[in-house]
């Protein structure tokens, strides 16, 4: 995998570097399609992130084709070519108890990317709506415990919508600040990408995911790495929040930033 500094503003082609397809249980539209609305959006890049999910109660379990996702890269590629390019990546249920599972699947697959995000804590689902604010609350130190491990892993290139927990409720301040710096210690600690997410703005909440205090605390940490996409699962939304990130980015004034795949 190519990491190289990013362009200055304003040079760069627009991308978009976690997306979904029906190739993911809740994608709602095929790479074909998702491809030519990434092209009308003026994107120069996309990056599909099929989930793969490792807890057997959960409905995309063994859901992801490999062999099929492949050849429908290798068919868009082809059409596309000169016009849009095409990364294929995973995007990885992590749960350490399943670490085992996660690091023999990846075994002999190629791609160009894996991101590794927390969907579940202690077995229980922290997106699906289903739990009470003060549960989710409670599972922020074992989120964040997570979140750190599957960096440490070293299984995965980036490591997405970091603090996605936050999206279903409120966690206090001080809770935030006890625990996020070990995750970010951990991202210095490491080679790994930092996603910024733009399913906040996407969501009317004019920030991203982690939000702009996390943001703000890794680059004055010295963080440089960065990856960003939309997590759009459907064809209008490829690109959504791309523009207002890079600008929520840009007030906050980082150096010498390393984007994944820019050149």
């Amino acid at each position: 995998m190519r990491r190289a500094a990013a362009p200055s503003e304003g040079n760069h082609r627009a991308v978009d570097y976690h997306v979904h397809s029906t190739f993911s249980i809740d994608g709602r539209s095929s790479i074909e399609d998702t491809c030519e609305m990434a092209l009308r959006s003026g994107l120069g890049e996309i990056g599909f992130t099929e989930h793969m999910d490792f807890e057997p109660e959960e409905p995309g379990y063994g859901f992801l084709r490999y062999s099929e996702y492949s050849s429908a890269i290798a068919m868009v590629r082809e059409k596309f070519e000169g016009r849009l390019t095409i990364r294929k990546g995973v995007e990885v249920d992590y749960q350490s108890r399943y670490v085992e599972a996660i690091t023999e699947w990846l075994r002999g697959k190629e791609f160009d990317f894996a991101v590794g995000s927390v969907h579940f804590v202690n077995g229980k689902a922290i997106d699906l709506g289903n739990m009470d604010e003060e549960t989710l609350r409670t599972l922020y130190p074992d989120y964040c415990r997570e979140a750190i491990l599957s960096i440490k892993s070293e299984l995965f290139e980036v490591i997405g919508h970091f603090d996605l927990i936050s999206s279903f409720c409120q966690i206090p301040s001080e809770v935030k600040r006890k625990y996020t710096p070990s995750v970010i210690e951990a991202l210095l600690d490491s080679k790994v990408y930092l996603e910024v997410n733009s399913r906040g703005f996407r969501e009317g909440k004019k920030d991203t995911v982690p939000g702009r205090d996390i943001l703000r605390d890794f680059f004055k940490k010295g963080g440089r790495r960065i990856s960003i996409g939309s997590d759009a699962h459907s064809a209008e939304l490829v690109g959504s929040g791309i523009h207002e990130s890079l600008v929520l980015i840009g007030k906050l004034k980082p150096i010498n930033l390393e984007f994944i795949f820019q050149a």
